[in-house]
């Protein structure tokens, strides 16, 4: 059996994988990207790039997202509209880095953004990419991974990246193993959608979805993306189909009725497993370093975890390029570990300190309640909704805008990197 030595062999050409790659081509580590789909193909997403995966992006491909807008590929989205039971609240987005002219989100089919990316992180000096190479299986011993593909090949990696949607039990022995650490989501494409903005997202709870809702984004030449994320609990205790709750919320919801009486769908619908950012796990398994969805990093609230993966990926070369200075596997980890949590944890706090009252009915009744009625009162007032949305302490922030005692008319710390 001929067996093949790379330097760091990284499993998965997804967001976290590439980016992976990007950077240790930057430090001059050579890399080996094994894809188990074959380029381009489809993954089960929102079809949305916030802010910080935009950064990401731009640091590993500077200019192609402009180049996706002028080709039409992408769109850029100013606003989300939550749609509650009863009230609607409109969620502005700020500009990029303060630039009111340049948005801080877009709307691109997975599809396209892995692809463009799979073939700018291909061409870079120091990276080897392979699609349509699945691992079958991974030993680790002697500090060496071995791993085995379905095309027969056999690599032998000083250092793993597991890059790819999923591990096998990404629950630590003594944790909490309860369904609420993860949810499901399915996603089909529709054209014919009416009265809805090019430039806005809509998401609509319900008190029988939540922790979950259903999203839809508008994406060039007249397609939506319409997807429904509910967490794996919710769905056990409700006993719930995700495809007949989507179905159902078509054909029957007063929200949506009118907006789907002309629809066809474009796609099949398709499914998808969520790891959330909502408990603690290990950063390393069997010797190999974990990222993106397989370190389970998917944010409880948006079901975003875009960022997540890139900003892993990115920190992922650190870990590698300290593992090569001679650091410790257990030191790399712990730097790797500390990183990643001190760059996401505005964007997953939130889902984990909610994640337990979550699971109740009553506590996500009473959240919709409250949000309704913030939304009423927010809209009542000039930048009210702003000044919560961007302050560093939205919480204390909405008490003082809800206070009929207390002067509205300061300015709050704003946080520039929402």
């Amino acid at each position: 059996m001929l067996v093949k030595k790379i330097p760091v062999c990284i499993i998965g050409g997804g967001p976290s994988g590439l980016m992976a790659a990007s950077h240790m081509a930057e430090m001059g580590i050579s890399s080996l990207i094994l894809e188990a789909q074959t380029m381009p193909r489809d993954k089960v997403c929102a079809d949305i790039i916030t802010s910080k995966a935009i950064r990401e992006i731009e640091r590993a491909a500077p200019g192609i997202i402009e180049k996706w807008v002028t080709t039409g590929k992408a769109r850029a989205i100013w606003s989300t509209r939550v749609h509650t039971e009863e009230h609607q609240l409109d969620i502005p987005f700020k500009g990029l880095d303060e630039n009111p002219h340049t948005p801080s989100c877009y709307a691109i089919s997975r599809s396209d953004m892995d692809r463009d990316l799979w073939n700018r992180v291909s061409d870079q000096e120091y990276v080897t990419a392979f699609d349509g190479v699945r691992m079958t299986g991974r030993k680790f011993q002697n500090g060496r991974h071995t791993i085995f593909t379905d095309k027969g090949g056999t690599y032998m990696a000083e250092h793993c990246v597991l890059a790819y949607g999923g591990i096998k039990d990404p629950r630590p022995d003594g944790q909490d193993t309860s369904s609420r650490h993860e949810a499901v989501g399915i996603r089909a494409y529709f054209r014919g959608l009416k009265g809805l903005d090019a430039d806005r997202c809509h998401l609509f709870l319900s008190k029988k979805w939540m922790p979950g809702g259903l999203y839809i984004a508008p994406l060039t030449q007249g397609v939506f993306n319409v997807n429904m994320v509910i967490r794996k609990d919710r769905m056990q205790k409700g006993r719930l189909n995700l495809r007949s709750e989507l179905e159902s919320a078509i054909d029957q919801d007063e929200r949506l009725k009118d907006i789907f009486s002309d629809a066809h769908v474009e796609s099949q619908v398709r499914g998808a497993r969520l790891p959330l950012a909502t408990m603690r796990r290990e950063s390393i398994q069997d010797g190999a370093l974990l990222t993106g969805d397989a370190a389970g990093l998917i944010d409880l609230i948006s079901a975003n975890g875009i960022p997540q993966a890139m900003i892993s990926g990115r920190l992922s070369a650190g870990f590698v390029k300290n593992r090569v200075s001679g650091m410790s596997m257990n030191q790399a980890a712990s730097c790797y570990a500390k990183e990643l949590m001190e760059a996401i944890a505005p964007d997953i706090a939130l889902g984990k300190s909610l994640s337990y009252p979550l699971g109740s009915r009553w506590f996500c009744s009473w959240m919709l309640n409250i949000l309704g009625r913030s939304a009423h009162a927010l809209s009542q007032r000039e930048n009210g909704l702003e000044e919560v949305l961007y302050s560093d302490r939205p919480f204390q922030e909405l008490v003082r805008q809800l206070n009929p005692l207390i002067d509205h008319s300061r300015t709050v710390n704003r946080n520039p990197f929402l």
